[in-house]
């Protein structure tokens, strides 16, 4: 070998070509991690000092320091929009870095590709001096494609680095400036709050709200400050001045659009129905008109925000949602909701079952062509409204009755159907129960306060009942030859044992596929106003709605049947009649705290009221052959364009044997309609509904 210094050169050679392989790999790896830990300090850092700010701003409104509150929220603006604009250059650096190592990544590999086929040449030129030729020859090969390999594998390694980098420094800087408004919107809801709490144990809630209003007209409007001015405006009853900030919100900050729900969802708890849908249509008028000016409408995608997972009727909603889809012609559009990060699902089972219709993600999944948190707001729809047409976007539950009554006009099926799996382990479990398979039961769920006490403790409501007066409807049902299952949670009031009667709500055996599997198989459903009511329809299964509040918004499928609580007027000692309830807020309104302010207590109904309701569902479920007859359909028709007249929607029907008690509540005009009549003004509300879907 001493006679070939052909070889002593090549090795040199190629212990510097690995060695320069290696180094450029370290020095890489080196930068990764320097990055990865500059982040992670200056995360962790700015973690630490903003928990400090909002603490000490948390502290100030408890003392009612509002020029301490104010200084410490103008500090941490200047600091937000200081670090924004520095993350903003920040990005654009990061954003660039991964095309640089790219770059340069390339030419280092293609010089490191080019010295491996130089080394494998020179090894080929030495194995041809030797004797022993074939041997070395294929030694010589062997080297070339192991060089051409272990050159092809780094280059493609090299490659993932850099796209993996690229996206992880992208992601990071796009959660920081996402926490930073998280932070802000905190301390600003934290610290106006105790402010206003502050207020209120000195007796002086007024001030509070006139200091606030200070506070906005003297400096640069903050969005979520006007969101508290809204939200303790109409606390204290000055509806005027929340409709100005809510004018200053909509004008000022028009790329806010979750604020806006936030603003239009206050007034909608307040009972200002119109402000709330108004705020929604012009938010919804902004967010379409801009995703048309930056071409996002050719994604044909549209994300779903995590207020379809507040409650299981927010889930059974979707039902709606996607009817409307349908109806519109944009079945084929994409739909995506990415469950957020810490929120507990209702009902993971129900969720499933929307799986064939809807895309559900893991958190913190990228979606494609989603590459920020601005345009999955612009992107996002939100449970409560839904844009039937340009200009003409309505509140939840005026957009369902729309899209119910079109989509029952063309007889279409219920969306979901029960999985034949699920059935068989419903039947098998409930057989462990006492329920023979097959047999034909109803589901009874009345509303109570243990389940959301802690939002029942905040805002005490009149959707509630007594579940003992529901005694006499059950031993109904059970002389009929059916059974009753008892729905709900073990927070809920026992009641006596029966035969016949499954309280299923205190058994071991309760599971969320449980619930989904009876209300999908009951008969029918008795219930009360709450989310778990909303889950038998979407399919197909009727409801039978008891001590329904409010009466001005029943629920919108048609075939369900409804009675709603009455008003007694302590002021007038008498109960109120359709026209007093739909005519002013009392029909509208579902806090008690609004009652008691009026002098009004909301009446329960009677187990004899109950008892005839469900009769007449046992006897409409009980075959095609029982029709209505045509003065009970003058009935309730009247009952229907009376409302609808109102500001109501024709939805749910009224039961017959409460509308014959207070039929004389009703215009004589419209009980004295012919059926030629009735026909026509069914065609008419059936052509609105088609109008306003722009089918």
């Amino acid at each position: 070998m001493k006679g070939f210094p052909l070889v002593r050169t090549t090795k040199k050679k190629a212990r510097r070509v690995i060695a320069k392989g290696l180094t450029a790999l370290f020095a890489i790896c080196f930068l990764v991690l320097y990055v990865a830990a500059f982040f992670y300090v200056a995360r962790m850092f700015l973690r630490a000092w903003f928990i400090s700010v909002i603490s000490s701003a948390a502290a100030a409104g408890k003392e009612g320091n509002v020029k301490r509150v104010s200084l410490l929220r103008a500090i941490f603006a200047v600091v937000c929009r200081a670090a924004r604009r520095h993350y903003q250059e920040a990005l654009q650096c990061v954003r660039a870095l991964p095309l640089q190592i790219r770059r340069a990544g390339k030419s280092g590999i293609l010089n490191f590709r080019r010295r491996c086929v130089r080394l494998a040449y020179r090894l080929h030129r030495v194995s041809a001096r030797f004797r022993a030729r074939s041997k070395l020859k294929r030694i010589g090969v062997l080297a070339v494609y192991l060089f051409r390999r272990a050159s092809a594998y780094l280059a493609y390694q090299l490659h993932r680095l850099c796209r993996s980098v690229g996206y992880r420094l992208r992601r990071a800087v796009d959660s920081l400036t996402y926490r930073l408004r998280r932070m802000n919107t905190a301390m600003s809801m934290k610290a106006m709050s105790n402010l206003q709490e502050f207020w209120s144990r000195m007796g002086a809630s007024l001030q509070a709200l006139e200091e606030l209003s200070r506070m906005i007209a003297r400096r640069s409007v903050d969005p979520q400050l006007l969101v508290t001015g809204i939200m303790s405006a109409l606390k204290l009853g000055d509806v005027k001045k929340a409709r100005g900030f809510c004018a200053l919100l909509l004008r000022k900050h028009e790329d806010s659009f979750n604020l806006h729900q936030g603003a239009g969802v206050q007034f909608f708890l307040a009972g200002y129905y119109d402000d709330a849908e108004r705020i929604w249509s012009e938010s919804a008028e902004i967010r379409e008109r801009t995703i048309q000016e930056e071409g996002l409408d050719q994604l044909n995608l549209r994300l779903l925000g995590s207020s379809w997972l507040a409650a299981i009727g927010h889930i059974a909603h979707i039902d709606i949602y996607l009817k409307h889809k349908i109806l519109s012609g944009n079945s084929a559009q994409r739909t995506v909701l990415v469950l957020p990060r810490g929120i507990k699902i209702p009902n993971q089972t129900l969720l499933k079952c929307w799986h064939p219709y809807i895309d559900v993600l893991e958190p913190n999944t990228h979606v494609y062509g989603v590459p920020n948190v601005r345009i999955a707001e612009l992107l996002q729809d939100e449970f409560w409204s839904i844009r039937i047409a340009p200009g003409n976007t309505r509140m939840f539950s005026h957009a369902a009755a729309l899209v119910q009554h079109e989509w029952d006009r063309r007889e279409f099926a219920p969306l979901l159907r029960i999985d034949p799996h699920l059935e068989e382990n419903g039947w098998s479990a409930m057989e462990r129960l006492g329920l023979p398979k097959g047999q034909w039961f109803v589901c009874l769920h009345v509303r109570e306060a243990g389940f959301h006490q802690a939002w029942h403790n905040l805002h005490p409501s009149t959707r509630n009942a007594d579940v003992l007066s529901y005694t006499k409807a059950v031993n109904t049902v059970i002389q009929a030859g059916g059974y009753v299952v008892r729905m709900g949670d073990n927070t809920m009031q026992k009641m006596p044992p029966m035969q016949g009667l499954i309280d299923y709500a205190h058994c071991d055996q309760k599971d969320e596929w449980l619930d989904v599997f009876l209300c999908a198989k009951a008969r029918f459903f008795i219930g009360t106003n709450s989310g778990l009511g909303l889950v038998p329809p979407i399919f197909g299964v009727p409801c039978a709605m008891t001590n329904w509040s409010p009466i001005g918004l029943p629920q919108w499928y048609t075939k369900d049947r409804f009675i709603p609580k009455m008003i007694y007027s302590r002021r007038k000692r008498r109960l109120l009649n359709f026209e007093e309830m739909l005519g002013t807020r009392t029909g509208w309104e579902q806090f008690a705290s609004y009652f008691q302010s009026e002098r009004l207590d909301v009446i329960d109904n009677t187990p004899e009221e109950i008892d005839e309701l469900v009769l007449e569902m046992l006897n409409s479920t009980a075959g095609p052959e029982n029709v209505t007859a045509p003065e009970d359909q003058r009935l309730r028709d009247a009952y229907n364009d009376f409302a609808v007249s109102h500001g109501s929607y024709s939805g749910a029907s009224m039961g017959l044997a409460f509308l014959r008690k207070y039929a004389d509540w009703l215009p004589r005009q419209k009980l004295s309609l012919t059926d030629s009549n009735d026909t026509g003004r069914m065609q008419a509300r059936v052509t609105m509904g088609r109008r306003n879907l722009k089918i």
